[in-house]
């Protein structure tokens, strides 16, 4: 499958090319930061004096890379002098100790990294201290309307802009298709179950798993609706489970840092009233992006919740909004 250039990245991840910092491409699973980093690599690979060096952890033939002395070792042997060094590395979570030579390199004249990792061992709060400060972080987000379109080769009208809103704009499902509602719900459960399991239980050792599940449907069901913590809190302890309010307030925080959710919090706050937990949770990327398009993850959170087609009758001025924004 060929791999299509999103402009909006490419250009981005261009412009902070040469300025002494390694570039981190983060986001939500399966949003597509391999398939920019290949795009990268082919994009540069027609310099002259391009020397990329391509290290995809996902593929056999780098499972000797397993520490930073074996990962310093493999771009030595690539590593050129006399050319401009273009350092990608994928899935970089899987190298022990890997930030040691990926600092290293940054040092090196003409040189260029580009990385990415799982969301579980690479979140933006541990870059700081792993990389020192000395990178920049772009934010991944899934295919909007426009890019929709183009992955899946469709044409603007209201059919698509129905499948568009009721999917969501994994890169993925341009391999799925979008014929079959059933693959299509499955794979985004799988999706949605992986970012549950490795980046939330596996990572923060959750036991209350079952309160986890209740509360990622419960957010999608309240989408865009103010949360109080407090108030989630007093309603589990009312049934007989006691929830703290900690545990909530927690919870909510690793589903931010999974980028399963974006909260927003209200501008308007001063003094004591900034410490109260009341915000406003979206699925994905619904929060920046303003759109009105609703996150594929949200769509699996609540399983069979879905758009029927006489939902749609608000397409068409739905559709000028997202070619207008």
């Amino acid at each position: 499958m060929d791999i299509i250039t999103r402009k909006l990245y490419a250009d981005k991840i261009d412009s902070w090319l040469n300025k002494g910092l390694i570039i981190v491409l983060t986001g939500q699973r399966r949003v597509g930061k391999s398939f920019i980093l290949k795009d990268f690599a082919n994009r540069h690979s027609n310099e002259p004096s391009a020397n990329i060096i391509f290290i995809d952890k996902e593929k056999r033939d780098f499972n000797f890379i397993k520490t930073h002395e074996e990962l310093d070792s493999q771009i030595n042997k690539h590593f050129d002098k006399n050319k401009h060094n273009y350092i990608l590395i994928d899935e970089i979570q899987e190298i022990d100790g890997w930030e040691n030579a990926v600092r290293s390199y940054r040092t090196e004249e003409s040189t260029n990294i580009i990385i990415t990792g799982s969301n579980s061992q690479m979140f933006s709060s541990e870059l700081g201290t792993l990389l020192g400060g000395r990178y920049i972080e772009i934010y991944i987000q899934p295919l909007s309307y426009e890019e929709f379109l183009e992955f899946h080769n469709l044409n603007n009208n209201d059919d698509t802009l129905f499948k568009y809103l009721n999917y969501g704009g994994l890169p993925g499902l341009r391999a799925v298709g979008l014929d079959d509602e059933y693959q299509v719900a499955e794979y985004l459960k799988s999706v949605f179950n992986t970012v549950i399991l490795k980046d939330i239980v596996e990572r923060h050792n959750i036991r209350n798993i079952p309160f986890l599940r209740k509360l990622t449907e419960y957010l999608a069901d309240t989408t865009s609706k103010p949360l109080s913590a407090t108030n989630i809190s007093k309603y589990m302890k009312s049934v007989g489970q006691d929830v703290s309010v900690t545990i909530v307030i927690d919870y909510i925080q690793y589903l931010c840092e999974s980028y399963l959710i974006d909260c927003v919090k209200r501008y308007n706050l001063h003094g004591k009233k900034m410490l109260e937990s009341q915000q406003k949770t979206y699925f994905g990327a619904a929060a920046s992006d303003q759109s009105g398009r609703q996150s594929p993850l949200r769509w699996a959170a609540t399983f069979n919740k879905s758009f029927s087609r006489s939902q749609c009758s608000m397409c068409r001025s739905e559709r000028q909004l997202l070619r207008s924004a």
